[in-house]
């Protein structure tokens, strides 16, 4: 039951951040508030790059030595591109779950010796839809200084 509370969580927020993302005017893809922030393409990839990073943290059980993301320099076009490019990462995150038992995620423990903590798979998986959440209200945020019209994603079922 836990495993699918917390899955439904994980697609809830992605049906919610590609409505967002949906509503980004393409004259907008490459804007950003200051220099040092990300770019909304930027930041949806970073959101689909996470995906995969979450995902080797839970097969390696946090070992960051062991892991080897992919060269991530393809150019920013569109977001179908970002999209497209970046489902294979949900895919693989998503069908990895099913792996799980409730039982497994208060068992397994991810242990995160570069950052100093250790947390239970259960509380990881929280953490993944939680920022997801972060960045898709850091996309909000930007479409509001925009003047850009925001949907509504609290009725979404």
């Amino acid at each position: 039951m836990k495993k699918q509370i917390i899955l439904q969580n994980l697609v809830a927020a992605r049906e919610r951040s590609k409505v967002i993302w949906q509503a980004i005017p393409e004259q907008y893809y490459f804007w950003k508030p200051d220099g040092e922030a990300m770019h909304l393409l930027e930041m949806i990839r970073h959101i689909y790059s996470a995906q995969l990073w979450f995902y080797y943290l839970i097969k390696t059980r946090g070992d960051v030595a062991a892991i080897k993301m992919p060269d991530d320099n393809l150019p920013y076009i569109d977001l179908a591109t970002e999209m497209k490019n970046g489902e294979k990462y949900t895919t693989l995150f998503w069908e990895s779950m099913q792996q799980y038992s409730d039982a497994d995620l208060e068992r397994i423990l991810i242990n995160r010796t570069d950052k100093e903590f250790k947390m239970t798979l259960e509380n990881f998986l929280l953490r993944a839809a939680y920022h997801e959440a972060t960045h898709t209200g850091q996309i909000l945020a930007y479409l509001r200084m925009l003047n850009v019209a925001r949907p509504n994603i609290w009725d979404i079922q």
